[in-house]
């Protein structure tokens, strides 16, 4: 039976052949398309419907299915499926709709399923290159729940979405001449692809804001490095957008900070204006889905920086 199986899994990977460019074009239109569309949500209204990411990652979960197939990998790698699914049904709240049926919270009990099965399935895979790229799947995953724990990632929003290309993308894609930085001469043989639009992102972020920020305010406003950070603006006006105060009340004080609180920025607003501020230093709620639209597109035409930084390193 397990030889009638394998040999079926044989004849599927020849009779629907897709070569891994195609593949990565395909996962290219559906991620910049998932993008383009988070960003007019994230723009309009700071949040991103989770229907987003849950339906990128079924097309990535069905792209990946193809591409195991495709490259006939041995059957101990398919059981990576189990626990990315552990975990997407936590990043997507699942569990607390299960607990509200049955009264148990299924998530602890099934974290260690996920985390035998994931080293079973090196163990009947094999560790190669390929099967730790795949185990990367999960632990690019659970690198989302830190960053967002640390607040590199500042909204669910934006760790769903690192998440999700986690899993778009297990492998850095190539398409045509792109990347133009390459590991090497047959493709780019390295993965963490999420971890560099993370990366180019942030450097957007880094490169445009605070010239924007020096643009809005006027001349003799220019105060740094409040400045490079945010803008001046009417109190009444500033509670009908998405903005954080910059400056708070403070022990009867007024303190302006360079990064927002998790404070309810509408009782901050009443606290200034009681303290007789009209006009005050804030800082508007990024989208960061439009960077990360940016830095998935960087990513993908420029490559991994890291590699040139590796090659300057060993001298290659």
């Amino acid at each position: 039976m397990a030889h009638l199986l394998y040999n079926l899994y044989i004849n599927l990977g020849y009779h629907f052949s897709m070569s891994s460019e195609y593949l990565d074009l395909v996962r290219f239109i559906l991620g910049v398309t998932s993008l383009i569309y988070a960003s007019v949500h994230d723009l309009r209204t700071r949040s991103v419907p989770d229907r987003i990411w849950i339906t990128l990652c079924l097309f990535s979960g069905a792209l990946l299915f193809v591409q195991m197939v495709e490259d006939a990998s041995p059957p101990g790698y398919y059981l990576i499926f189990f626990p990315v699914v552990i975990i997407l049904l936590d990043t997507f709240d699942i569990y607390d709709l299960i607990k509200e049926r049955i009264g148990i919270d299924l998530f602890y009990p099934l974290v260690p399923v996920g985390i035998v099965l994931a080293a079973v399935s090196l163990y009947l895979g094999g560790v190669t290159s390929y099967g730790l790229i795949l185990l990367s799947i999960p632990g690019m995953m659970v690198l989302a729940y830190i960053l967002y724990s640390f607040r590199v990632l500042h909204g669910g929003g934006d760790a769903k979405g690192f998440i999700a290309l986690s899993f778009l993308h297990p492998f850095y894609p190539a398409i045509s001449v792109f990347p133009l930085i390459r590991a090497s001469e047959t493709g780019v043989e390295s993965f963490g692809f999420s971890i560099i639009v993370i990366f180019y992102a942030a450097i957007t972020v880094v490169l445009t804001l605070p010239i924007y920020y020096l643009l809005k305010n006027r001349p003799g406003e220019r105060t740094l490095p409040y400045a490079l950070f945010g803008y001046r603006m009417r109190i009444e006006e500033a509670r009908k957008r998405f903005v954080w105060p910059m400056e708070v009340i403070r022990n009867g004080r007024v303190v302006t900070r360079l990064y927002p609180g998790d404070e309810d920025p509408q009782a901050e607003f009443d606290s200034l204006q009681t303290a007789g501020r009209n006009i005050i230093w804030v800082t508007p709620k990024i989208p960061f889905m439009l960077p990360m639209t940016a830095g998935y597109i960087l990513a993908l035409l420029l490559g991994n920086p890291l590699i040139l930084l590796f090659r300057y390193l060993l001298g290659v």
